[in-house]
């Protein structure tokens, strides 16, 4: 007795405690560079451009009157994803907009938030960076005369997570960002200094030092130097108007350390009024559409769907300190637009297209729409005093007609055209040193004391050019200062709002702990108990039988005749069909646990994966056998360097669940007869439910799903030692189909089933059962 309590209490309780205590120390080191300067890899430089001034004249006015001044306008684009293969979007909307829209719109600037490239192989399946592809990129900007513009501080760009799939560092020859690229830096930094204000504008450089090649490489991190950088760069722009943060990733994807100070991405942001990203899209089925966060008391975060299949792109505008925006459609149809190249000649083999023409862009500034208020930030009471709603209208040809309703009811007033007209191409001109942008400001008299009744109202502004073509913008406000709800949860406000990395953290530590606790320790702790109290491990299944049958026998009516009293007793039905499902887990788990081959495996696997990767692979082939690294549930470590992924939590999230909870609970509803779990009337004698073809489908789709298509893109994107080293991956999946087939699948096999019975009463256990 005192040798089995001895053995339990090392197998169940000393070695994995041994072992999770380990594994804590690998998530340690895994993060150490997230709040340890020391631990950090190679420099973090930005790029540092000099103020942009301006030549305004006069400083800002309180009140938002009928003048073009005090606006800042830039454009806001992303997700570009220039490919060699793809011959629809991408390359040719990221021309159109090139050629179209920022002639006609003349901003200040454009800011490109990453995934400039596709970075895949020709399957879209593996990573590559491709050098077609960032050549087209330098060459169409360069075709366009904006790397030159404004001394060479137009266009500014950063690297998103396609960007840097299997570059090995920053100085990697593979990192053609850093000779295509505009900026070529981390990022960057810059004030836009005018005589109403100073406004600033910081991108931070998301990718990891060692981009890993996907599907890999979803999530973007900073580390401790790059946040010491943050914290310099927001401390040189608290004096700003507003400042304004870029980022491939949204914040719900990103991992922040801590500054040396021991600050945090919340600590440093009280200062910054706008989080502006990419990386998202649109996602599907429109959980994506309407990706927009505001982060209580601190920032608007809003993500930009991409142009690479949507054709998207943002407009912003400063007008009085306040922000608005509007997102617009390139004119194309279809979207995404097709490449008209001969199918046997490359996408990229186009240099450049022709202008195409564009409806008018509409984009309110006062009244600002009442959602994206940011109260902490914004003199939103200049809006309550105003006296003309203003509104910017870009055009390539004459507007003929600009109207305007509030609520339905139209505006009674002419609108006043207050900025310069000229062709596009003379706009181009005149801002190409740009110190100015176009600012083709349009207003119209109103009274906004007849709205400020703390109530919602409805601005639709109108505006037709001399050709026709239309363009509107919607506006929800309210002048009380108060926000109106995003009311988005379910079209993209609870991803933004959600840490996604700490949700998947969260979620493999419930279910690893939770299936370890119930699969693997509880089983062996009752079968010990019934050791202990005399009954020996074989006269258990019967033991168990004699409660389960006991509690259906007593929830069920006598001779099928109707009862009465049914409603008298739910509590107690329902206790009793509780009591039968967990007397029936409990055995089917002893069952399994009772079973050598197919419990210890398991038992060690779910050790295993704490302390051990879950496959080794080549995971940055442009490294070649140096490229070789490991991927553990808590990061990444190639080189005797750990790069704290979140994707490898998600991976863990696949290599739990399914073969440490399903396929035991499965094995053991397989191995235990049924006439221990349903008395002899029960239709799931002789045909159980996890029998029925349906579930069946449910375990095999499983398999395929969790087991063999993870298997199969570990193989295609990191190589054969992913298989040959890939324990929790391909050593399991094997183990688990042949488990399958063999208990489950094999024709005409009956493994462990005894359905064709007779039901026999059980004998009356011992006393000390009884007891």
């Amino acid at each position: 007795m005192a040798k089995r309590l001895l053995l339990s209490l090392i197998l169940y309780i000393i070695i994995p405690l041994s072992c999770w205590y380990y594994g804590y120390t690998l998530y340690q080191d895994s993060v150490a560079t997230l709040y340890n300067r020391s631990s950090s890899n190679g420099p973090y430089i930005p790029a540092e451009i000099p103020p942009l001034h301006s030549e305004d004249k006069g400083g800002i006015k309180d009140e938002l009157g009928s003048d073009p001044d005090s606006i800042v306008t830039f454009i806001h684009a992303t997700d570009i994803h220039i490919s060699k293969y793809s011959r629809k979007g991408q390359y040719i909307h990221f021309l159109h907009f090139l050629s179209t829209v920022v002639p006609l719109v003349s901003p200040r600037f454009v800011a490109a938030t990453g995934d400039l490239t596709d970075g895949k192989d020709e399957k879209k399946l593996g990573s590559l960076q491709q050098f077609e592809e960032w050549s087209a990129y330098k060459k169409a900007l360069k075709r366009a005369n904006l790397l030159d513009r404004n001394d060479g501080a137009f266009w500014f760009d950063q690297r998103g997570n396609h960007d840097c799939f299997n570059v090995p560092g920053w100085a990697s020859p593979s990192n053609f960002y850093r000779e295509y690229g505009v900026i070529k830096k981390h990022g960057y930094h810059f004030d836009i200094e005018e005589k109403f204000g100073k406004y600033s504008f910081i991108a931070t450089d998301g990718c990891p030092d060692m981009g890993v090649g996907r599907p890999m490489n979803f999530f973007g991190y900073l580390d401790a130097r790059a946040m010491d950088n943050l914290e310099k760069q927001l401390d040189q722009s608290k004096y700003s108007n507003h400042t304004i943060v870029l980022n491939h990733y949204p914040t719900s994807t990103m991992v922040y350390g801590k500054t040396s100070s021991g600050k945090s991405f919340n600590d440093l942001t009280d200062r910054v009024s706008l989080f502006l990203c990419g990386h998202l899209h649109l996602l599907k089925a429109g959980i994506g559409a309407q990706l927009q966060y505001y982060h209580p008391d601190r920032f608007l975060e809003l993500e930009l769907g991409d142009m690479k299949d949507h054709a998207l792109y943002r407009i912003y505008a400063i007008d009085h300190d306040i922000i608005s925006f509007a997102d617009v459609k390139l004119p194309l149809a279809p979207i995404p637009y097709p490449n008209p190249q001969p199918h046997d000649e490359p996408p990229l083999g186009i240099e450049w297209v022709d202008p195409v023409p564009h409806p008018p862009i509409v984009l309110v500034t006062n009244p600002k729409d009442s959602r994206y208020n940011i109260p902490n930030r914004e003199p939103l009471h200049r809006i309550g005093t105003s006296k003309y709603i203003r509104v910017l209208v870009w055009a390539d040809k004459n507007i003929a007609h600009l109207h305007a309703s509030i609520d339905g009811v139209p505006i009674n007033q002419s609108a006043m055209y207050r900025g310069k007209n000229s062709t596009v191409s003379e706009r181009w001109k005149e801002t190409a040193d740009g110190k100015k942008a176009y600012i083709p400001l349009w207003v119209i008299p109103w009274d906004p004391f007849k709205y400020n009744d703390g109530k919602e109202h409805t601005l639709v502004v109108e505006a037709k050019d001399v050709s026709g073509m239309v363009g509107s913008q919607v506006v929800h406000f309210r002048l009380d200062g108060k926000r109106i709800s995003l009311d988005n949860a379910w079209r993209g406000g609870l991803i933004m709002s959600t840490h996604v990395k700490g949700l998947l953290k969260r979620l493999v530590l419930v279910n690893y702990i939770t299936i370890f606790l119930v699969v693997f320790l509880m089983p062996k702790i009752v079968l010990l108990v019934h050791h202990l109290r005399g009954l020996v491990p074989s006269t258990l299944p019967q033991s168990l039988r004699l409660v389960t049958y006991t509690t259906v026998r007593a929830s069920s009516p006598v001779d099928g005749a109707p009862d009465e009293e049914d409603n008298s007793e739910d509590s107690q039905t329902l206790w009793q069909s509780v009591s039968h499902f967990v007397a029936g887990l409990v055995l089917r788990l002893t069952t399994f646990s009772r079973k050598p081959s197919l419990y210890w495996p398991l038992y060690f696997y779910s050790l295993y994966i704490i302390v051990a990767p879950l496959f080794v692979g080549s995971l940055i082939p442009a490294l070649g056998a140096n490229g070789d690294g490991a991927v553990y549930i808590y990061g990444v470590h190639i080189n005797q360097t750990w790069i704290p992924l979140g994707d490898t939590w998600a991976y863990a999230l696949l290599a739990i669940p399914y073969p440490m909870g399903v396929i035991p609970l499965y094995l053991g509803c397989i191995l235990t007869p049924t006439r221990y779990i349903y008395p002899p009337s029960s239709p799931y004698l002789n045909s159980p439910w996890y029998k029925h073809w349906l579930f069946r489908i449910l375990i095999a789709g499983g398999y395929f799903y969790y087991m063999l298509i993870p298997t199969a893109m570990s193989l295609y994107v990191y190589g054969t030692k992913s298989i040959i080293f890939g324990v929790a991956r391909a050593w399991m999946s094997v183990w688990v189909g042949c488990v399958l087939w063999f208990y489950d699948w094999r024709y005409g096999s009956k493994p462990g089933l005894s359905n064709q019975i007779t039901y026999t009463p059980a004998p009356t256990p011992p006393q000390s059962a009884r007891d």
